[in-house]
């Protein structure tokens, strides 16, 4: 009789870790995830000031930039709600405060994003990600090249 209880309880268990929900509020496509930002180019040029030690991170509206320390011991975050487009052809990331947002924090090296930001998604598959913006003066256009890394 015990051994017939473990294995019910055993069943009940798994049955309700696989139908648990790992992404939150529904499915949001390929975007769902941490992604790490390989380079950032400025006019076609690729940016020398980046360190490599961005990621993006997408769930539900809520978008993370994390930029890890040299040493990968410590992180710092900044969150804003973003929002699809066309389909998936663009994407708008609004930092709630602009006190927020990676361009003005002092622990964030720069990432050429502002308050607001209007991407154009060149590329957008389940290991790949390219967007475009302008530069918060407008003068220069920005692509970011990603890769999941889940």
């Amino acid at each position: 009789m015990r051994k017939r209880l473990f294995y019910t309880l055993v069943s009940a268990m798994l049955l309700m870790c696989m139908s648990s929900c790992s992404k939150n509020n529904g499915d949001i496509g390929p975007w769902f995830g941490l992604w790490h930002l390989d380079s950032i180019e400025v006019d076609g040029v690729f940016d020398d000031a980046y360190d490599g030690r961005y990621y993006f991170l997408f769930q539900s509206q809520v978008f993370c930039i994390r930029w890890i320390d040299d040493e990968h011991h410590d992180y710092y975050d900044s969150y804003a709600q973003w929002q699809r487009g066309d389909g998936d052809a663009s994407m708008t990331l609004s930092f709630a405060d602009s006190r927020f947002s990676p361009e003005f924090g002092d622990k964030f090296p720069p990432t050429h994003l502002s308050a607001v930001t209007h991407f154009k998604v060149v590329t957008l598959s389940a290991t790949t990600m390219v967007l475009t913006t302008t530069s918060p003066g407008g003068e220069s256009v920005v692509t970011y090249h990603l890769t999941a890394v889940n």
